[in-house]
C-alpha cells in the first residue's frame, strides 16, 4: 500500500548544476563543498528527464518526482494541474547564482517548441534574493527592430546596444514571457519559477569557450523564429495584495507566484487545496513547516525548498522569513 500524502511535505536531495558563469553561493547555502566547480543553478523541484528531483527522506525517500506524479496523480499534482497538464509535473523551480553574465538568449513559446521539439515552451519569472551594486538584468528590446536587422547583428556585441537594462536589488521580481530576449547579469542570486523546459536559444555569449576551449553553440536560426521583436517598456512585476496578506507577484497562464512574510507570533496557515500542488521556496530567513496536527515536517533555511502535495490536509509556516509559493 503506497503512503498517503495527506500529511506529507516533500524535500529533495541537492541537485546542483555546474555552469561556467556560476559561483559558490548555492553550495554554501546548501552546506555542500564543491571545490573548484562553479555552480550556476540548484534545481529545487524538477521532473525534467535525467534531472529529476529525488525525495530526501520520509516514506517516499529515493523516489523521483516524475515517478511520483505518475503514481499519485491528482493527490500530488492537484485537479487543475491534471486538467491542464495530465500526469506531467509542469514547473521547474531553481535558484541561480550568476557570478558572471549569462548568455543573451530567448526561449520558445508553446507553439514553436511543439513544432520544433515536441515539447512545451518556457515562460519564467525571476525573484532577486541578492544583487551586488551595479547588477542588472537584460529584458527585451529598447526600440523597434525587425528580424532582418537582428540577423545582421546576432552573435555580436552590437546586440548590447538594442536591449533594456533593469537595475536589480533584493526583492525585485521580473516576468520573462517566452519570446523575450533576456540575460541575467553578473552579481545576481535569483529564484526562478518556469515552465518545465530546458530549451534555450543563445544569440550572444561574449566570445566565451567551454571547458574544451570551443566556443559555446549559438542558435541564431531558431532564435529568429522565437523572438518577440516588439519593444518592451516594463517587465517588472507589480504585486497585488491578496486577502490573506500575501502578495501575488506573478500570474500568467502557466503559474502563479505569491510572496509571503512570516513573523514569529504570526504563523501562516496553508489550507488544504485540491486544485494544485504548492512549491515553497525560502528566499530569506528560515521557515518551519508543521502539519495540521502540529508535527514538524520540514525546516527550510534560505535557499531551500519543499513541495506540498495537493492532497496535504493543511500546514503552518512559522519563523522569521520570506517565502515564495508557486502553484498552477
Amino acid at each position: 500500500m503506497k503512503p498517503s500524502l495527506t500529511c506529507e511535505v516533500l524535500t529533495f536531495k541537492p541537485n546542483l548544476q555546474s555552469m561556467l558563469w556560476g559561483g559558490d553561493t548555492l553550495p554554501r547555502l546548501k552546506g555542500i563543498a564543491v571545490p573548484g566547480t562553479p555552480v550556476g543553478e540548484s534545481w529545487e523541484v524538477s521532473a525534467m528527464p535525467g534531472k529529476e528531483s529525488v525525495v530526501a527522506d520520509g516514506p517516499l525517500e529515493g523516489r523521483n518526482l516524475a515517478e511520483l506524479a505518475a503514481d499519485y496523480g491528482a493527490e500530488l499534482l492537484g485537479e487543475e494541474s491534471i486538467r491542464r497538464y495530465g500526469l506531467r509535473f509542469p514547473l521547474l523551480v531553481k535558484f541561480i547564482d550568476a557570478r558572471r553574465d549569462l548568455s543573451i538568449q530567448v526561449h520558445p513559446d508553446d507553439s514553436l517548441a511543439g513544432k520544433l521539439h515536441g515539447s512545451n515552451g518556457k515562460t519564467e519569472m525571476w525573484y532577486v534574493l541578492s544583487a551586488e551594486p551595479g547588477s542588472n538584468v537584460i529584458l527585451g528590446f529598447r526600440r523597434p527592430i525587425d528580424a532582418e536587422r537582428f540577423a545582421s547583428i546576432a552573435g555580436t556585441a552590437a546586440i548590447l546596444d538594442e536591449v533594456n537594462y533593469y537595475p536589480t536589488q533584493a526583492g525585485a521580481s521580473f516576468m520573462v514571457p517566452a519570446g523575450t530576449l533576456h540575460s541575467i547579469g553578473a552579481g545576481n542570486v535569483l529564484a526562478e519559477i518556469q515552465q518545465s523546459s530546458d530549451l534555450t536559444y543563445r544569440v550572444y555569449d561574449y566570445g566565451r569557450t567551454d571547458a574544451d576551449g570551443h566556443p559555446r553553440a549559438l542558435h541564431i536560426a531558431s532564435a529568429l523564429r522565437a523572438l518577440d521583436y516588439r519593444p518592451c517598456t516594463d517587465l517588472h512585476t507589480h504585486p497585488d495584495r491578496l486577502a490573506d496578506g500575501a502578495q501575488r507577484i506573478s500570474e500568467c497562464q502557466h503559474f502563479n507566484v505569491d510572496r509571503v512574510e512570516i513573523h514569529d507570533g504570526k504563523p501562516l496557515a496553508m489550507a488544504h487545496n485540491t486544485s494544485s500542488f504548492r512549491v515553497v521556496m525560502c528566499v530569506d530567513g528560515e521557515i518551519v513547516l508543521t502539519d495540521h496536527a502540529g508535527r514538524h515536517k520540514a525546516t527550510l533555511p534560505c535557499g531551500f525548498s519543499a513541495l506540498v502535495p495537493a492532497g496535504n490536509e493543511g500546514l503552518t509556516l512559522s519563523g522569521n522569513a520570506t517565502a515564495l509559493i508557486a502553484s498552477v
